[in-house]
């Protein structure tokens, strides 16, 4: 039972952890590869600021190897620099799984240390060292199927500007702003997000979508016209935008947001509820 107490206990701190982590952290959950050496990979969760990483690697007799870092603790960072993560790698062997399975019969070793390099959304390097032996992979989150956005959403567009004088962003928006009714065009590498008329401003952003992982991106050009709801605003605004780390599911999608209005930088959040309930 001393393996089962181990894992458990290892569980129980990060999950203490996690009530004191700060909210934001970026997510690199996802499987991990390197293209160029197809065969083996790192699958990450992560839950809070706390990493679980399972390799599936080989060992020097070319046998399947099973290491797991199960308290990879990441470090904070802003958004745009290196996310670090570390903790201790282990080697987990136990009893065949059909049959009667014993959980007290797995064994577990400590046999170096791990860390993850994260610079977001979509690009890694892996360094972890084995009974002595160093390693470091360069990694980048693996795609075997492209989500699809097609939809209707209610979507809401949170962003802030750089609001120095020489900028021009003085006329920008830089709170919540609301897009109403919006439906999502996407096929193949093409996407289209359109509001329906309605008590917001006219908006269309046409682009075009590419997916790394879990995480999709978006690049175009958007225009709003109209008038803002409650607002004495004219709500026109035209420029290019990115929303990278896009994430879509059964209640809606999400990203973040970066776009040029002239002189002006504005970034945030970008968000959609679906309008249809299941």
């Amino acid at each position: 039972m001393r393996t089962v107490r181990f894992w458990a206990a290892l569980g129980l701190a990060a999950a203490g952890n996690a009530w004191a982590a700060n909210p934001g952290e970026p997510d690199a959950s996802d499987l991990w590869w390197n293209s160029a050496q197809s065969g083996w990979g790192v699958n990450v969760i992560q839950q809070s600021n706390v990493l679980f990483m399972t390799f599936f690697v080989y060992g020097p007799d070319a046998r399947p190897r099973w290491y797991v870092a199960p308290d990879t603790r990441c470090s904070g960072a802003p958004r745009d620099v290196e996310q670090v993560c570390h903790g201790p790698l282990y080697e987990a062997a136990g009893p065949v799984v059909s049959g009667s399975f014993d959980p007290a019969a797995v064994e577990r070793r400590l046999v170096g240390d791990t860390t993850f390099l994260y610079r977001r959304p979509n690009a890694a390097t892996i360094d972890f060292r084995v009974d002595g032996v160093a390693t470091s992979r360069s990694l980048r989150r693996q795609t075997w199927a492209v989500n699809d956005l097609s939809g209707e959403y209610y979507i809401q567009r949170v962003a802030g500007a750089d609001n120095r004088p020489a900028t021009g962003c003085a006329a920008i928006s830089t709170t919540m702003r609301d897009l109403g009714r919006v439906i999502v065009t996407h096929s193949g590498s093409s996407i289209r997000l359109a509001t329906e008329p309605g008590p917001w401003p006219r908006c269309e952003y046409s682009g075009t979508y590419a997916q790394e992982g879990r995480m999709g991106q978006i690049t175009g050009s958007y225009t709003c016209t109209g008038t803002d709801s409650g607002t004495s605003s004219t709500g026109a605004e035209s420029g290019t935008f990115t929303l990278d780390e896009v994430e879509v599911g059964p209640r809606g999608f999400m990203a973040r947001y970066s776009a040029t209005v002239g002189n002006c930088r504005i970034f945030g959040n970008f968000a959609g509820a679906r309008a249809t309930v299941q």
